[in-house]
């Protein structure tokens, strides 16, 4: 069956709305306009009354990608006849011989993918019409782009000889009333339009779905991973570095630090104990009578402070104090003369040798007594920075992980002397503490970075670290020891600290 031939006068302009692509088709005569989806004026321009609707049908399938029959098209002649788009009537296609010839190929814009195949008019050629209009025998819309597979440059219709008058006259278009009224519409079938439409959404979903999986896969920032560590607070023993042996302390030797004449001295192989007197110059006396009055006028002033400081007192509690301060000093002054002035055992021993006799002139630093020491020393090879002296209060800690006290005998040339309490039990090798830490947390020292100026760490919670201020009461190369700020049961983050932002989002590292 030949197509109809299609109006040469009819004039149509591209359009878009929402993204969509349409053809609006005018009637110069009656001012009309009617709306098609592209592919919908791509099948009308091609009915030039020479071509069959088997060929159109055909060239639809290779251009358009879009199975069509030739009854399909019969159908779809016929609703556009009605509308006047063809120099004869549509009853005419069935006499109509048809007329072979080389399919012509029709040269088009470049168009948009069509969203679904409907017909619908912007305003009818027909003032009457207000019925729909449906395509409802075409098939849907091809999936992919028009221009895909048609090369379009030149105007949808090429120019023609003016037609015999229309079969059917349009009338001119209606004058619109004040009130939005709704255009008649050529459109689908309903069940076709919502499947479409239903499609449509579907592909929105899936593209919005696709979009957020790209988001996360490539732009999104993803979770540091981090390593982590249980907090535990606990009892913390810090020592020097390297190891002692518990050994009888040497032989001693004993003088006076200031010059005078021997008032008292002990005989040899008098069995002694720690504090008691072996010597004494005639210049203790008054020392010792000074101490005792010092003492005394200390108590004194204490009093006084203490009174002016409940009476709010601010200036007789300051002239109290400074007497208090003035008085420690001078006692201080008087316990280092009397410790020259008199030989004091330092521990448990035997006098092996007496050097002097009673109302001997003794000189300073020259040998008065030696001692055998009875005591147990252990002598620890110091750091530069170790700020120990002799009489020191310390603690050793045993290969069995005890602790027992000790006290500094001395600290020479880097080394300190360090005696065991009277009365321990301690056997193989000793370490010396350097410091006791109760309740505290034991961290890598990667743990723990500095941020204006506070000791902070993170803790890893909910999927996010959080930073907090702690307080480190001693730090090893390896290790640092947190007093404060932790309360135990926490996560903290052990690596990369240096980088991580507070609620930054985080994993653990497995």
């Amino acid at each position: 069956m030949t197509s109809p031939r299609l109006r040469t006068e009819l004039d149509a302009h591209p359009a878009e709305e929402q993204g969509i692509k349409f053809f609006d088709v005018s009637d110069p005569r009656s001012g009309s306009t009617m709306r098609l989806y592209d592919f919908e004026w791509l099948l009308v321009a091609q009915m030039d009354g020479r071509r069959s609707l088997e060929e159109i049908a055909r060239w639809a399938k290779g251009a358009l990608h879009l199975d069509v029959t030739q009854q399909q098209l019969e159908e779809f002649t016929r609703k556009l006849d009605e509308l006047a788009f063809f120099d004869a009537a549509a009853a005419a296609l069935e006499s109509e011989p048809e007329v072979p010839g080389e399919e012509v190929p029709l040269d088009m814009e470049e168009l948009p993918t069509t969203q679904q195949p409907s017909l619908r008019a912007a305003g009818g050629f027909n003032e009457d019409a207000d019925t729909t209009v449906r395509a409802a025998s075409l098939p849907p819309a091809p999936a992919q782009s028009v221009h895909d597979a048609v090369t379009r440059e030149a105007p949808v219709v090429p120019p023609r000889p003016t037609p015999a008058p229309i079969a059917h006259p349009v009338a001119p278009p209606p004058v619109m009333p004040a009130r939005e009224e709704p255009a008649p519409t050529v459109e689908l079938e309903p069940a076709k339009r919502s499947g479409s439409g239903s499609i449509v959404g579907l592909l929105i979903v899936l593209l919005v779905v696709a979009a957020v999986v790209v988001y996360v896969m490539f732009f999104a920032p993803s979770p540091a991973k981090v390593s982590i560590a249980v907090a535990k607070p606990g009892a913390v023993v810090r020592t020097f570095d390297g190891v002692a042996k518990l050994e009888t302390a040497p032989p001693r030797s004993m003088s006076f630090g200031e010059p005078g004449k021997v008032v008292d001295v002990v005989a040899a192989g008098t069995e002694v104990k720690a504090g008691q007197a072996l010597a004494t110059l005639d210049g203790y006396t008054k020392v010792e009578k000074d101490l005792a009055d010092v003492k005394d006028r200390l108590g004194y002033y204490q009093k006084q402070a203490e009174a002016a400081n409940a009476k709010n007192d601010a200036a007789a509690a300051k002239t109290a104090t400074d007497k208090v301060e003035e008085k420690k000093k001078l006692l201080a002054e008087l316990e280092a003369r009397a410790a020259k002035l008199r030989l004091v055992a330092p521990g448990p021993g035997v006098v092996e040798k007496v050097l002097v006799k009673a109302g001997d002139d003794a000189k300073p630093g020259e040998p008065a007594i030696e001692l055998t020491d009875k005591r147990q020393v252990a002598v620890f090879k110091l750091p530069a920075d170790a700020a120990l002296k002799a009489g020191d209060d310390v603690s050793l800690e045993t290969a069995a992980g005890a602790t027992v006290d000790g006290k500094v005998a001395s600290v020479e040339g880097g080394n300190a002397t360090v005696e065991v309490a009277d009365g321990a039990s301690v056997t193989g090798d000793l370490k010396l503490v350097k410091s006791k830490l109760n309740g505290a947390v034991t961290l890598p020292a990667s743990a723990v970075v500095k941020k204006n100026g506070a000791d902070v760490v993170y803790t890893l919670a909910d999927g996010a670290v959080h930073e907090k201020k702690v307080t480190v009461a001693d730090r090893s190369a390896a290790s640092a020891y947190v007093t404060s700020g932790l309360s135990g049961g926490e996560s903290v983050v052990t690596s990369g600290v240096d980088k991580l932002q507070d609620g930054q989002k985080a994993v653990a590292a497995q």
